[in-house]
C-alpha cells in the first residue's frame, strides 16, 4: 500500500491530545521492517502535525487594538512557545509507539491555516478533534456533544477527507460500541 501524507491539527486541548494519540494507535500505517531488517519509512504514513497559534486582535471602533501596548505581542509569544512545548511533547509520544512526525507551528487563523496547509504539503487526509479549546470544563452539553467550530469548518472546505474524533464522555464508556449498532438494524 502506497504510503498516505497524513495531516493532523492541533491545538493545546485535551481533546486535541487524544484525537492525535488516537490517530497514531488507530489510524496512522507505521512503516514495517523489510526482508533484510531494515525499516522502511516509505512503507509507513507520513505525518505532519500542525499547531495553529491564534491570538486575536480586537478592535474598538476607532479607538484602535484592546489591550496595553505590546500585550498582543507578549501574547502571541507566549502562545508559541507553548504551542512549540506541545508540539515537543507530542513527537515524544509518537516516538514511544515507534512513529515518527514532522511538526510545524504556524500563526494565524486556524480556520484559514488548516486549509492553506493541506493545500501546500498536499495532505491525503486531515485529522481534527472535536470540540477542543473552545468546549472546555463548563461548557454546555450542546457543545459538547457537536463538532467545533474549527473542525466544521475543515470538514465544509478542505478537498480531502477529514476524520473528526470526538472523545467520548466518561459516562458514555462501555455502554455501547460499534458492535452493538452493527446488530441494531442501525445502517
Amino acid at each position: 500500500m502506497a504510503p498516505r501524507k497524513v495531516l493532523i491539527a492541533v491545538d493545546t486541548s485535551e481533546a486535541s491530545t487524544y484525537a492525535f494519540e488516537w490517530a497514531l494507535k488507530n489510524f496512522v500505517r507505521k512503516a514495517v521492517p523489510s526482508d533484510k531488517g531494515l525499516t522502511s519509512a516509505s512503507e509507513g504514513d507520513h505525518v505532519v502535525v500542525l499547531s495553529v497559534v491564534h491570538v486575536p486582535q480586537i478592535k474598538l471602533l476607532s479607538f484602535g487594538y484592546f489591550g496595553a501596548e505590546g500585550q498582543w505581542e507578549k501574547t502571541l509569544e507566549h502562545a508559541t512557545k507553548a504551542a512549540e512545548q506541545h508540539l515537543t511533547d507530542l513527537r515524544a509520544k509518537a516516538d514511544t509507539l515507534g512513529m515518527q512526525v514532522s511538526t510545524e507551528s504556524r500563526p494565524g487563523d486556524p480556520r484559514d491555516v488548516i486549509i492553506d496547509y493541506i493545500h501546500l504539503i498536499k495532505a491525503d487526509i486531515v485529522i481534527v478533534g472535536a470540540g477542543g479549546d473552545s468546549a472546555g470544563e463548563g461548557a454546555s452539553l450542546k457543545k459538547k456533544l457537536t463538532v467545533g467550530s474549527i473542525s466544521d469548518h475543515v470538514v465544509h472546505h478542505s478537498e480531502v477527507p477529514v476524520l473528526v474524533i470526538r472523545k467520548c464522555p466518561p459516562k458514555w464508556k462501555g455502554e455501547f460500541s460499534g458492535a452493538d449498532l452493527m446488530g441494531s438494524g442501525v445502517p
